[in-house]
């Protein structure tokens, strides 16, 4: 029985990545993209026409949906960090072939692999998602000689289907 261990720790940058991806591979995403379109169309035609007004509300815009928003997620995962007390302490990851549990303090929860809604596996996490919205990050830099272990455990016992693969994601 094939089983990998590890205690880890979240930091604020851990959720503020996963945070980060949810946020911007989502459909969701498209209306923003679409008014940023619009707002770097429209600073274009300002300058163009020497409007600074127009100029102004362009550029306003294009920094609300881009350089605004990500501040807003970074400070999101921070409060998320700091005002959740299951961040304060370590807790224990286990993964074998019948899923995988977390255990921190008494509480506990186990996900066998065909309750996995799908898993995201990039350079700097392994990312569980029991449900559509709910996920378990997992930092493979924590895992030091259990991340390939872990992640053929993963490609072993998950449906190829619901496994995504993030390779832009740069390692810390």
């Amino acid at each position: 029985m094939e089983s990998i261990k590890a205690e880890l720790r979240l930091n604020p940058s851990d959720v503020f990545r996963v945070f980060l991806y949810s946020y911007y591979c989502h459909p969701r995403i498209l209306p923003m993209l679409v008014v940023t379109l619009y707002g770097i169309w429209l600073l274009i035609l300002a300058v163009r026409r020497q409007n600074t007004t127009v100029a102004v509300i362009a550029l306003f815009i294009i920094l609300f949906f881009t350089v605004f928003q990500v501040c807003l997620i970074r400070i999101r995962a921070n409060r998320a960090v700091k005002g959740n007390p299951l961040y304060a302490s370590p807790f224990s990851f286990v993964c074998d072939e019948t899923g995988f549990t977390i255990q921190q303090g008494t509480h506990k929860v186990s996900c066998p692999w065909e309750n996995i809604h799908h898993v995201m596996i990039t350079k700097n996490y392994l990312v569980f998602y029991p449900e559509k919205v709910y996920s378990y990050p997992i930092p493979l830099a924590q895992l030091s000689s259990g991340q390939v272990r872990i992640l053929a455990l993963t490609e072993r016992y998950m449906n190829a289907s619901k496994i995504k693969y993030i390779k832009w994601q740069r390692r810390s």
